[in-house]
């Protein structure tokens, strides 16, 4: 990398470039490249003119290969000192990915870096790529596979230019698949599950399908397939409420999921059914995250109808306890996709904003009620969501 690149205006640059400092590579007994500690500890420490360096231009996401030494990027602690491992994937900023290397059956490939610096993951085996004289050879390790990240990076600021550095790094963290690894003392990834200490998922590996379709609209046009790659905000167990073909309850028909999206317009839901029935859903909205005002905490209820094959979603003024005020003309709903049970609907973010200027996201919990003659309630949530 040269410092020219930085005030270059380039938005997504990439750098297949990691070296730890040699003392730590001797200590280890490893061999190959390394950078002399007097280049990480001196008068002008390499590894702190490469953070400023990228605070500087924090306007563009460098994405950054882990290393191939097998080792933790992370920098050390010696007492209040803090002494780098890696350059320049040990460095933690906003605007930095840092990427490990897997292998095809989705393993940490045995020379990639680890730790909690890594952001995710990609292949980094068996990566076809041309060489001169018009032919191809394959190449990898996290040289190869920081490329792979930094490409659905530029696509994910082509398809949607507003979005930051922070921005995509999130998308692509989020989108990422959960992989068992093998080894939970060597992570490589942790953000796209629950639990960074589970046992069981140790990595995040790259997935682009899911990161590209996050930033492509929706189309409220009842089907489904545009909200690939948008995992629910509330899943609902099955076989604990209400919904079936006839209104009585029976185990296994009642599976909820609520996906939440939004664009510079709208804020856009995915209700998720499981069997053929008629019900409906109470959703309360939350819009400024504080449960000391309006009903309940709740500026908005949104009533959500189903049936077969369709359904309607309507939204009112909920501050004072009351179903006042609804707001029509500004929900746009759509029939569900037949029997496969989807409603979809869309919100005006200047509607929300009617009762909470300024909103920035909101929290929603609710309840699924049966038909008669059961009129079985199951909660739902909460969850939170924040616009993006």
């Amino acid at each position: 990398m040269h410092i020219w690149n930085l005030s270059s205006k380039a938005q997504i640059v990439n750098i297949s470039f990691a070296a730890p400092r040699c003392s730590l590579k001797v200590a280890l007994g490893l061999q190959g490249l390394c950078v002399n500690d007097i280049l990480f500890d001196g008068f002008t420490p390499l590894f702190d003119l490469m953070s400023l360096a990228f605070l500087y231009a924090h306007d563009t996401l460098f994405v950054v290969a882990a290393g191939n030494d097998g080792i933790d990027v992370a920098p050390s602690l010696v007492g209040p000192i803090r002494i780098p491992a890696v350059i320049p994937a040990g460095i933690s900023l906003p605007n930095v990915l840092v990427v490990a290397a897997a292998t095809l059956s989705d393993q940490k490939k045995s020379n990639s870096n680890w730790g909690g610096r890594i952001d995710l993951a990609a292949p980094g085996e068996q990566i076809w790529t041309p060489k001169p004289g018009g032919n191809y050879d394959t190449f990898g390790d996290t040289s190869g596979a920081a490329p792979m990240v930094t490409g659905v990076a530029g696509l994910l600021k082509a398809l949607k230019p507003a979005l930051t550095p922070t921005d995509i790094k999130q998308i692509l963290i989020d989108t990422a698949d959960p992989i068992h690894t093998g080894d939970s003392s060597k992570r490589i990834g942790t953000g796209c599950y629950s639990n960074p200490n589970d046992q069981v998922n140790t990595g995040c590996l790259l997935n682009a399908f899911k990161a590209v379709r996050r930033v492509l609209p929706i189309t409220v046009d009842g089907n489904p397939s545009d909200w690939a790659g948008i995992s629910p905000l509330l899943t609902d167990a099955a076989g604990d409420g209400p919904f079936n073909t006839n209104g009585n309850y029976f185990a296994g028909q009642d599976f909820v999921n609520i996906s939440v999206t939004n664009d510079s317009t709208n804020v856009y839901f995915l209700f998720e059914f499981a069997g053929n029935h008629s019900g409906g859903i109470v959703l309360r909205l939350d819009t400024d995250l504080n449960t000391a005002t309006g009903c309940n905490g709740s500026e908005y209820l949104i009533f959500v109808t189903v049936s077969e094959p369709g359904g309607h979603l309507a939204l009112s003024d909920f501050r004072d306890c009351a179903f006042s005020n609804d707001f029509p003309g500004k929900v746009l709903s759509a029939p569900g996709h037949g029997v496969s049970k989807f409603l979809e609907a869309a919100i005006s973010i200047e509607t929300l904003r009617t009762l909470t200027p300024g909103m920035t996201g909101f929290r929603i919990s609710g309840t699924a009620t049966s038909p008669p003659p059961s009129g079985v309630s199951d909660q739902i949530g909460p969850g939170t969501y924040l616009l993006h």
